[in-house]
């Protein structure tokens, strides 16, 4: 396989398994039934990555979802996203887990840090 193109396999849509490919043009996922869904490249408008699930947004509107990825498999996707379709690919980081409470006992201490 040449560099111009990646395959992840193991991927599940729509609770089918099957395998993520993309060259420099297009990128799809087949099912191990034979389903395929296969995409222009051109067609993305934003991508985004949540712990092995990789969601496209195309310039129609659709959403794709693809689950199961592997955790190696976003540096790939991320690079082969960015060097062919020109799109950055959002990595979703679960937001602070800052409350009202905590939020005055964190700012406590750090008063407190300064003082010493």
């Amino acid at each position: 396989m040449s560099s111009q193109s990646i395959k992840c396999a193991g991927v599940v849509v729509d609770g089918e398994v099957g395998q993520f490919r993309a060259n420099t043009e297009k990128f799809g996922w087949q099912g191990e039934s034979g389903t395929v869904i296969q995409e222009e490249g051109a067609s993305v408008r934003a991508a985004q990555w949540k712990e092995g699930m990789f969601r496209i947004q195309l310039v129609d509107e659709d959403v794709l979802a693809f689950d199961g990825f592997d955790p190696r498999d976003f540096d790939k996707l991320w690079s082969h996203f960015q060097t062919h379709y020109k799109i950055h690919i959002k990595k979703w980081r679960p937001p602070s887990a800052l409350n009202g409470d905590n939020v005055d006992d964190l700012l406590e201490r750090l008063e407190e840090g300064a003082d010493a």
